[in-house]
């Protein structure tokens, strides 16, 4: 007796003898049906494989940009803490050099803002107040400009006098520019992120100032 492959799902005996093989796919239609299977297979595989790299190159790239982030924040906020040590110690001049040299520029430089900050804190001085503490925190998030990173940070100030204390929160705007070192402020003193941009354009709309709070005041 003839043998027949065992792909040949169906065969039927005829009445000559003859064995006809009665296939639902022949070998040509299944090998094809196969290649066009295994393509589908390894074209969806490729489609992973892709998908998932630029997965893991995204995230890459946002754990960088988060831990960048996160240096600068560190960076403003120490060198805001340092900006206030120096008003503490006194040192004028290099306190008003962390100013935005924008500012310093509409002050007439380094060294005449650098006399205007000493006559002032002087003339408060002169009223019965002097600087007890300031402290720089809650530094924002950064803010990605141009040639800019831009972020708030909180100001503290502590006043005393013989009646008491004086206690001032206000917001300062960081910048840091990218041919800089340092990070420069700007004390907003109260004024609206609007009213800051009508002066200084290159200010960011998402930037967060609140409005400033009263002052809290301790009598002894």
């Amino acid at each position: 007796m003839e043998t027949y492959p065992v792909y040949w799902p169906q065969f039927l005996h005829c009445h000559d003898g003859e064995i006809e093989c009665l296939e639902r796919f022949n070998l040509a239609e299944r090998f094809g049906q196969s290649n066009i299977f295994y393509s589908r297979k390894i074209s969806k595989m490729k489609y992973l494989i892709t998908s998932l790299s630029l997965l893991l190159i995204y995230t890459s790239l946002l754990s960088q940009t988060l831990y960048a982030d996160s240096a600068s924040q560190s960076n403003a906020l120490k060198q805001g803490t340092l900006m206030a040590k120096l008003l503490l110690k006194k040192d004028y001049r290099s306190f008003t050099a962390f100013t935005y040299a924008p500012i310093i520029k509409m002050a007439g430089g380094l060294d005449k803002m650098a006399s205007y900050m000493e006559e002032s804190f002087k003339g408060m001085e002169d009223e019965g107040f002097s600087i007890a503490n300031v402290t720089v925190e809650n530094c924002s998030k950064i803010i990605h400009l141009e040639k800019q990173l831009q972020c708030t940070l909180t100001e503290i100030v502590e006043l005393k006098h013989t009646d008491g204390k004086l206690i001032q929160k206000s917001t300062l705007i960081g910048i840091y520019s990218d041919k800089g070192v340092t990070w420069t402020f700007i004390d907003t003193h109260g004024a609206t992120l609007k009213k800051l941009q009508e002066t200084i354009k290159e200010l960011s709309n998402d930037l967060v100032v609140p409005e400033q709070q009263e002052p809290e005041i301790i009598s002894n």
